[in-house]
């Protein structure tokens, strides 16, 4: 339950969604001299019933999903070599049927199967003491079949694809070490994306998809260097991912006055970027401390449609990563850890200023007897995109707990500095969305637990 406060007034939000889940799960190990066998097995079910309703509208959604997962895996040692095959054995079931209105494009009734085959021969070697070279070729004959019983939209599809993935590790000696992985794998889209009906996402945002399957080919490979001194507790790492990826579908906005509807086109997608990243940290064993900082470099381009015009959309992020763990004389333990990004997203139709963001929260946990433990959280959020009070928000929480036996008490305090609201702002290339949240005021529960065993 919500309120949303908009420039239209206020509007009532109520999400209720219960579901039953059942679960069966079998594995096994048996050796046959230098020969391994597994057997894994996981099953499932699970229905859910779901109502969204956001005046004037009222959604209703029912879901039934039967899944399994089966596996059957063998390893053969030769020497210096690990030869291994998986089999799986897969499937996917689902009925999916929505209610919005009386009309056919607001309602879906959505049959989905899936089913895979897949072989995964796998050979890994290792010439001499330190290195480890890894090839693995999983080979899977996929069938994919929809049905949407409102639009009459079906597709029935047969597909053989190929993952092939080469890995390697080499310890050039105790403190240096070099990873490097490449792969090809091909993903395609689930009933999510199958109803072509409307359906309801919250009170201005509403979405369809396609009666089209979406494949989409996906490629990267990476390489990280890593230095570490386990007498000194001094590490480093230095590292570089690249990546693709190619859709059938492109997805899509169109706004009609404060109305967001995302929508599926026919039309090929494509997507790629880079990402470099570095870190060095420590350990001191004699102050009981880990500190590190890590760097990330993260620039990528998507295509995105807009009122049905193509945007080539550049996203940019530099981010720094600080953490720091102490044991203070067995007595209390400090986490820290924090994030500082700047982010930037230029298109065709903008070129938006960077915005600075930092997110860092500290966690205090002091032993005040064997059975008592008092904990104090403090988070701090700054946006230069904001203004005024928002631009820095500061948030504590605080809880002391006692245990014995089965018993626990637990003290707690929330929201200490009693703010009253929260604000985040982001950009997507076509719009900026501000959002607002009212928070609940300074509070204090006391909780009692029990245990059984």
């Amino acid at each position: 339950h919500g309120l949303v406060e908009n420039e239209e007034g206020t509007v009532v939000q109520n999400h209720h969604s219960p579901s039953v889940v059942i679960n069966n799960k079998v594995e096994s190990n048996k050796s046959f001299g230098r020969t391994l066998v597994r057997l894994s097995s996981n099953t499932d079910y699970t229905r859910r019933d779901e109502t969204l309703e956001a005046l004037p509208y009222l959604q209703e959604v029912s879901a039934d999903r039967l899944r399994t997962r089966n596996r059957l895996s063998t390893t053969v040692r030769i020497k210096r070599t690990d030869l291994s095959l998986n089999a799986d054995a897969n499937a996917d079931i689902e009925n999916f049927t929505s209610y919005l209105s009386d009309t056919d494009s607001t309602r879906n009734d959505v049959n989905w199967k899936e089913y895979e085959m897949r072989l995964t021969p796998s050979w890994l070697y290792k010439p001499f003491d330190g290195l480890s070279l890894q090839f693995s070729t999983p080979v899977a004959m996929k069938s994919i079949s929809s049905k949407n019983r409102v639009s009459a939209g079906e597709f029935d599809r047969r597909y053989l694809v190929v993952h092939p993935d080469i890995y390697a590790r080499w310890r050039l000696n105790y403190k240096w070490s070099l990873n490097a992985d490449a792969n090809r794998y091909t993903s395609f889209s689930g009933i999510s994306d199958a109803y072509d009906g409307i359906i309801m996402r919250n009170y201005r945002t509403f979405s369809s998809g396609s009666i089209h399957e979406n494949r989409t080919d996906n490629s990267n490979a990476q390489i990280v260097f890593r230095y570490s001194d386990v007498m000194s507790g001094f590490t480093s790492e230095v590292g570089g991912t690249v990546w693709k990826s190619t859709s059938q579908l492109s997805s899509g906005t169109v706004m009609t006055g404060n109305v967001i509807r995302t929508v599926t086109y026919d039309m090929p997608n494509t997507s790629s970027g880079y990402r470099l990243n570095a870190s060095v940290g420590g350990r001191s064993q004699k102050l009981s401390t880990t500190a590190r900082i890590s760097f990330e470099w993260d620039a990528s381009r998507y295509e995105y449609y807009s009122q049905g015009v193509l945007i080539p959309t550049d996203v940019k992020r530099l981010s720094v990563k600080p953490y720091l763990n102490s044991n203070i004389r067995n007595r209390a333990v400090l986490l820290y850890q924090g994030t500082i990004s700047r982010d930037r997203l230029s298109s065709q139709t903008m070129d938006a200023k960077p915005v600075i963001t930092i997110q860092q929260s500290a966690t205090l946990n002091i032993i005040l007897g064997s059975h008592t433990i008092w904990s104090i959280n403090g988070s701090h959020y700054y946006n230069d995109r904001l203004s005024g009070d928002d631009t820095n928000m500061l948030f504590m929480n605080s809880f002391v707990s006692y245990k014995t036996g089965r018993t626990e008490v637990i003290l707690e305090g929330n929201n200490l500095f009693n703010t009253s609201r929260y604000r985040t702002e982001s950009e997507s290339g076509i719009m900026t969305q501000v959002y607002e949240y009212f928070l609940r005021p300074r509070s204090v529960i006391l909780k009692i637990l029990f245990s059984i065993r």
